[in-house]
């Protein structure tokens, strides 16, 4: 929780495709749960074609999971998320979880030799996507939800945000030990995101609540709280928030 609208992953950061990244998150750090047990996620964008409708969207996940499956890539899971602000850049959002670089590595590099042609032509007129909007991030669980969401949709923002000057990492930590002190509703949880590659952003913090609901009662108990003068003091953030549908829990 921080301050507010939808940040556009281009406008700052490096298009990259397959990235290499130095070390692994530390998988303990999760809850064991296929909901929060993750370690990479990564957003890959999408534009609306001229034929698109939600029910050929539906379709169209059905027969992207019947492929993942034939293939056996090794996914925690897999939401859609669709910006609350419309935006002529991204009408969606297609979210990879992975447990593994390795893993991920492996199924881009098959899926672009062996499925993506077919693909293509499957989502013509339908959806496009394009590599160099995909963006990869190492999490890790800032808190769990009081009340785990069971239901296959979900509301979440994220937070872009730079240090204001004269702070930096320990007022991160400190905020966040302030954060995790409160049971802020039933559904609420964030993860911290670490962009693996140049982001120019100092940290992404992503907020998640189980509905819109459980949304508004943890943001009138923050606004009440003495949260929003520290955050605002200490950092310089932009929010940008989704409506999320969970359309794959786990591969095999």
């Amino acid at each position: 929780m921080i301050k507010n609208v939808y940040f556009y992953f281009a406008s700052c950061f490096l298009a990259i495709f397959l990235i290499s990244c130095s070390s692994e998150t530390d998988s303990d750090n999760f809850v064991d749960s296929p909901l929060l047990n993750q370690t990479l996620v990564e957003y890959v964008w999408h534009k609306e074609g001229p034929n698109f409708s939600e029910d050929k969207l539906n379709m169209l996940v059905d027969e992207w999971n019947n492929i993942i499956d034939d293939a056996g890539y090794k996914m925690v899971g897999a939401n859609i998320l669709k910006p609350l602000e419309e935006s002529d850049q991204v009408d969606f959002i297609w979210v990879l979880r992975w447990a593994s670089l390795e893993d991920r590595n492996a199924a881009w590099e098959d899926w672009s030799q062996n499925y993506e042609p077919q693909w293509l032509e499957t989502i013509d007129g339908v959806m496009t996507y394009n590599t160099d909007d995909v963006y990869l991030f190492k999490t890790s669980l800032g808190s769990s939800p009081a009340v785990e969401n069971t239901e296959d949709t979900f509301v979440n923002s994220f937070f872009f945000c730079d240090y204001n000057d004269g702070y930096g990492l320990d007022d991160l930590n400190s905020y966040q030990e302030g954060i995790n002190s409160v049971t802020w509703s039933d559904g609420h949880w964030y993860i911290m995101l670490e962009p693996q590659f140049d982001s120019g952003v100092d940290f992404v913090w992503l907020d998640l609540w189980s509905n819109f609901s459980d949304k508004d009662a943890s943001r009138e108990k923050w606004n009440q709280s003495e949260f929003p003068n520290l955050a605002n003091m200490m950092f310089d953030c932009d929010e940008y928030g989704h409506l999320g549908k969970r359309i794959r829990i786990s591969s095999n």
